[in-house]
């Protein structure tokens, strides 16, 4: 698990990354259809990571706000703030004719970002281009679209991540996915605060923007990635990924799901996951060591060495098909994961999807405090951590590094 390489600092700067290059995604008029696939779900692509080019994202959400509502909020500075609490500062510094300049400030653990940027509004959202100071050169794009049953708010975006400051620095050289993990990280806490600022009724919280229940996993029977991979299918490039965060209706955490395409058959990629010292390749798993466990499963002793958390554990394995798996020992007590592996779109191929709920909160007291200060986060860095691992152990498989 990647855990703090999303590192918290992402939470809230997602106020002001993103890219402004089309690539080869979906098209804005597929987003609707997209999500009408995976009810309650939020969608999250990635672009394949080219070296030394910021990574790109899209993201898209259903909202039951009404359109006039929700661009409304787009275009207020002030609506960012209440959004996003950890905003210590949003002053808006001048203006050009609709566009607006503002000098911002993040306020998160351990450190604050700060710089410049321009809220220029468009004939269906807004473009947030940041210019000065941290995570520039950067642009957010958010967009909005009317949809049978609501309305489809989505974002495509990049940043200078790898820049940021020293943590976000020293996660990149660790792993080069760790940069569009960040970016997705920052991007759906922004995507999903604005979501809930829209819907907000009146001058009343909304309870989902703060949960008073505490975080918790879903039964391991309930993780299903079926519906995910069938969406995927046919729809992702080599390099490419798609996501599905899973909130609960209480605001909390349910899963993540993460598909990605494999280049062997899915009896292959199945065989392949289930044979722990694979495990190795994702970052911080240093050590997997089986042991026997009750049938049908074994167990998987994870010896962890990666900064800012500990994740030590001891998994309960049932290899499958399809694999699920648990941690009942050491840190992170009570974290699920499973595989779904489906065959892909073209021959010799499969879509292999993670479901992962990683318990983010109880891999130390770093995790903890980001999460405490930023219940958004506890989805945004568990949907890094899946997309790194997701991507990781199958570029493994396929001998990739």
């Amino acid at each position: 698990m990647l855990a703090i390489r999303l590192a918290g600092s992402l939470v809230l700067l997602a106020i002001l990354l993103a890219g402004a290059q089309a690539f080869a995604l979906p098209a804005p008029d597929t987003l609707p259809a997209a999500l009408a696939e995976l009810p309650g779900a939020d969608l999250v692509f990635f672009d394949e990571p080219q070296p030394g080019q910021p990574s790109r994202v899209l993201l898209a959400a259903r909202t039951k706000a009404p359109l006039a509502r929700l661009r409304a909020v787009l275009v207020d500075p002030g609506a960012y703030q209440r959004a996003v609490p950890s905003f210590r500062r949003a002053e808006v510094l001048g203006r050009q004719g609709g566009n607006v300049e503002i000098e911002w400030e993040l306020e998160v653990p351990l450190w604050n970002l700060e710089g410049k940027l321009w809220l220029r509004p468009a004939a269906d959202g807004v473009d947030l281009q940041l210019v000065e100071g941290d995570l520039a050169p950067g642009l957010f794009q958010l967009r909005t679209r009317e949809a049978k049953g609501g309305v489809v708010l989505s974002l495509t975006g990049q940043a200078n991540m790898r820049e940021a400051n020293w943590a976000t620095k020293r996660l990149v050289k660790r792993s080069p996915l760790a940069e569009p993990a960040m970016t997705a990280t920052a991007a759906w806490v922004l995507l999903r605060a604005l979501v809930l600022e829209a819907e907000r009724p009146g001058a009343a919280l909304d309870p989902r923007r703060r949960p008073a229940a505490g975080p918790s996993p879903p039964a391991l029977a309930a993780l299903d990635g079926s519906a995910l991979a069938r969406l995927a299918r046919g729809r992702l490039g080599p390099g490419q990924a798609m996501a599905a965060v899973r909130p609960r209706p209480d605001g909390r955490l349910d899963r993540i799901e993460v598909a990605a395409l494999a280049r062997f058959p899915a009896a292959a990629v199945q065989k392949a996951l289930g044979e722990g010292t694979r495990w190795q390749a994702l970052p911080g798993w240093h050590k997997v060591m089986p042991r026997p466990g009750p049938p049908p499963t074994t167990l998987w002793e994870v010896d962890s060495r990666f900064p800012f958390v500990d994740f030590d554990a001891v998994w309960s394995i049932r290899p499958g098909p399809p694999l699920r798996g648990q941690v009942v020992g050491g840190d992170a007590r009570g974290a699920v994961l499973g595989w779904d592996v489906v065959d892909g779109g073209a021959p010799q191929t499969a879509v292999a999807v993670l479901s992962l709920h990683p318990r983010l909160e109880t891999s130390g007291y770093i995790p903890r405090k980001f999460i405490e200060a930023e219940p958004l986060l506890e989805h945004g860095l568990a949907l890094g951590v899946a997309y790194v691992d997701a991507v990781s152990l199958l570029r493994a498989l396929q001998g990739k590094q």
